[in-house]
């Protein structure tokens, strides 16, 4: 069983075909690749967003409720007023421990620790 030797003419076709089909792949991919990566990278920018959104969010909460309890207790309704402070704390609690709240950290933490120094 030995290999056949293959004519020049063949080994020719043989190498065209392949040469094409690495052609062939590549104007396929490269592309695909390119389109992906992009929309990756557009991904990763509207989750950003997304979580900046989130923060905002989060913030208008507190103003809420802050502005909630302040008429509570300028309209002497002190029993409402405890239970809108205790949300309104709670909610200065869930937004220290969110990711962007870097640079509002130690303001709302001193927020916080006027509840419970007081």
């Amino acid at each position: 069983m030995s290999a056949l030797p293959l004519s020049l003419a063949t080994r020719r076709r043989v190498l065209v075909g392949v040469l094409a089909l690495d052609i062939g792949f590549l104007l396929g991919f490269v592309p695909q690749y390119r389109r992906a990566a992009s929309l990756e990278s557009e991904l990763t920018a509207e989750r950003k967003w997304i979580r900046a959104l989130e923060f905002q969010t989060k913030l208008a909460k507190v103003r809420d409720f802050g502005c909630a309890l302040y008429l509570e207790v300028v309209n002497r309704n002190y029993g409402s007023g405890i239970d809108q402070a205790t949300e309104f704390f709670n909610q200065v609690r869930s937004t220290v421990r969110h990711p962007a709240s870097s640079d509002l950290r130690p303001a709302l933490e001193a927020v916080v620790g006027q509840r419970d120094s007081g």
